[in-house]
């Protein structure tokens, strides 16, 4: 495989273990059970993710446990004070991930085509899940 294939995979997991250190961080916080219902699910998504991509990544040799999440990204979920600022956060990543996703997959040549359908759908389900919640969040 390319180099630009694995650069791909590595940002993913870079992205999506962010996602998983951020959902533990947010439910240390004690949230309101209705957020704390979406972190816990998220958590689940984001780590089915990770596992997914690390598994491509042992595929094409390059060994993911030397990759680390995104600290920059955690940083930023760091700084949010109100439950309010972390849910919008999470809005946000959602829409940000399933946009790339759907970049990746408008590219043919992109390879992993597979990889990246299947965490779109996965992140797809997880919003029809929520919708509820983040229907309102976006109504503000």
């Amino acid at each position: 495989m390319s180099k630009y294939s694995t650069y791909d995979l590595t940002n993913n997991l870079r992205y999506h273990s962010a996602w998983v250190e951020i959902c533990r961080i947010f439910l240390s916080r004690h949230p309101e059970a209705t957020f704390a219902a979406l972190l816990t699910d998220l958590h689940n998504v984001e780590q089915s993710a990770v596992d997914l991509t690390a598994r491509r990544l042992r595929l094409e040799g390059s060994p993911p446990a030397t990759i680390d999440s995104d600290k920059r990204l955690v940083k930023q979920a760091l700084m949010l004070p109100t439950e309010d600022e972390r849910l919008r956060f999470v809005s946000g990543g959602l829409y940000r991930s399933k946009a790339w996703y759907q970049d990746k997959l408008a590219k043919p040549e992109v390879p992993h085509q597979d990889l990246w359908q299947q965490l779109l759908d996965q992140q797809n389900e997880f919003v029809e899940r929520h919708s509820g919640l983040l229907d309102l969040l976006a109504a503000k």
